[in-house]
C-alpha cells in the first residue's frame, strides 16, 4: 500500500512539473553533495557520512525547482558482510522570503528511495518521504548551498528508517 502511495504521489508531482507553454526558460545547474547525518537509524549512536550528487531544475513556467538527489552511505561493515546503504530522492524546492543576489532560502517536499544490500543476494528496497530546509547562494558561477534535512523510510518491519542530516554542496550551471 505504502509503495503504491509513493509511485502515485511522484507521478502526480512529474505530471505538474510539466511546462504548460513552449517558450519556458529552463535552468538546470548539478553539482556534488555531502551529508553528515545525526542521530539516524543507520549507525545507532553514530554519525553517518553520505557523499553524492544534487540537481535542480527549474523553470519559470513552475513554482517550484525540481530537485533530484543521490547519496551513497559510507558505513561500518558489521560481522564481516558488507553493507552498502543509498538513497535516491525527487523533492519540490519552494524558493520563498528574501530572493537576492546574495542567497535565496528554500523549503522542500519530496518522496524518496532507500536501497540497503546487505552481501549479494540480500537488497531491499523502501520508499519514504523527505523534508528539507536551506538556502543556496548565488556566487556566479558556483552556486554553494547548505540544507537541513530529515528523511523518513517506510521499512517492511515495525519501525521506520529515519535520517536527520545537514547538507551542504557546489552547483554548477549548464
Amino acid at each position: 500500500m505504502t509503495r503504491v502511495f509513493c509511485t502515485a504521489a511522484l507521478a502526480l508531482l512529474c505530471m505538474l512539473a510539466l511546462p504548460t507553454t513552449a517558450d519556458a526558460q529552463v535552468g538546470f545547474t548539478v553539482g556534488p553533495r555531502l551529508s553528515l547525518d545525526i542521530g539516524d537509524d543507520l549507525e545507532e549512536g553514530s554519525t553517518t557520512f553520505a557523499a553524492g550528487a544534487d540537481v535542480r531544475i527549474s523553470s519559470v513556467a513552475l513554482p517550484f525547482i525540481i530537485n533530484p538527489t543521490y547519496d551513497f552511505y559510507f558505513l561500518d561493515d558489521e560481522n564481516g558482510a558488507d553493507i552498502n546503504f543509498s538513497t535516491l530522492n525527487v523533492n519540490a524546492l519552494f524558493p520563498f522570503g528574501v530572493s537576492n543576489q546574495v542567497f535565496t532560502p528554500y523549503t522542500g517536499v519530496g518522496l524518496g528511495f532507500s536501497f540497503l544490500a546487505q552481501g549479494p543476494a540480500d537488497t531491499v528496497t523502501d520508499a519514504g518521504i523527505n523534508i528539507v530546509t536551506g538556502a543556496q547562494f548565488d556566487l556566479l558561477p558556483l552556486k554553494p548551498f547548505v540544507e537541513l534535512g530529515y528523511s523518513v523510510y517506510f521499512t517492511d518491519g515495525d519501525q521506520n528508517l529515519n535520517a536527520f542530516g545537514i547538507r551542504g554542496g557546489l552547483l554548477f550551471g549548464l
